[in-house]
């Protein structure tokens, strides 16, 4: 009888428990999709996005886009974002995160190296224990010019017109949180009609036993291999393609088109 009590404990604790973690990956699913924005407004961009959690457990992780207009401006900002773990207190921070961005986009949106700059000192002094990569850009349409900055974050790629490919990778900086105070750099890159930014979470391209460099390798012949296609064509195809059975995180994807 003994034996049989115990079991039925051990049963019983273990229901408990994936009840607990069903609902805080229900609330923590629930907030994040929250945060994601469904469309934007009055954008001369052509933006399409989607978001994936992980397959395994029931925690969901700090992945986030944004897309907004940059005050006073005909700019864009835009944004893609992963902080590091997995559970409600990541995407908590995540929102603070985002809330934190377009703040300090109303005063330095313009310029990627401060906005990512203000929400390194925001990790430092009031999250300091946590850690997030992250690449804020800035489209520009007046000059045909896109500006970006990039904490720890996996490369976006630009999608040309004419079908070829490239990483932006001209400059990658600490992540947020680990900078100690380091300076934060924006790199430019000129874009055109025609041209795609492919934003995207390291969950898209990393794969157990296999280096990130062969999944970025990997994702640029999958973009580059596209015809005339839309943004909303290649989210749709990048996430497709990134649904592997061994994938382990969170995935995220941003497409604008220029």
């Amino acid at each position: 009888l003994g034996r049989a009590d115990g079991a039925a404990d051990a049963d019983e604790r273990e229901r408990r428990l994936r009840a607990r973690l069903e609902r805080e990956h229900e609330i923590t699913l629930g907030l994040q999709r929250s945060l994601l924005p469904c469309r934007v407004e009055d954008s001369p961009l052509e933006v399409a996005a989607e978001y994936v959690p992980t397959a395994y457990g029931a925690e969901v992780g700090g992945d986030w886009y944004d897309v907004f207009p940059v005050a006073a401006t005909d700019r864009v900002g835009l944004v893609i974002g992963d902080v590091a773990g997995h559970g409600l207190p990541e995407a908590t921070v995540m929102s603070q995160l985002r809330s934190v961005l377009r703040a300090a986009a109303l005063e330095e949106g313009a310029r990627p190296d401060r906005v990512t700059a203000r929400l390194d000192a925001y990790v430092d002094t009031y999250l300091p224990e946590s850690m997030a990569t992250m690449c804020y850009a800035v489209y520009d349409p007046g000059a045909d010019e896109l500006a970006y900055a990039n904490a720890g974050h996996v490369p976006p790629m630009l999608l040309r017109g004419d079908g070829t490919c490239e990483r932006l990778e001209a400059v990658v900086d600490p992540p947020l949180g680990c900078s100690m105070g380091g300076a934060h750099r924006t790199a430019r890159v000129a874009v055109h009609p025609g041209d795609m930014l492919v934003c995207y979470t390291d969950g898209v391209v990393e794969q157990r036993r296999e280096s990130l460099d062969t999944g970025l390798g990997r994702l640029s012949a999958l973009v580059t291999g596209f015809d005339g296609p839309t943004p909303k064509d290649v989210c749709a195809a990048v996430m497709a393609w990134s649904e592997r059975t061994d994938h382990a995180d969170d995935r995220a994807v941003l497409v604008a088109g220029f």
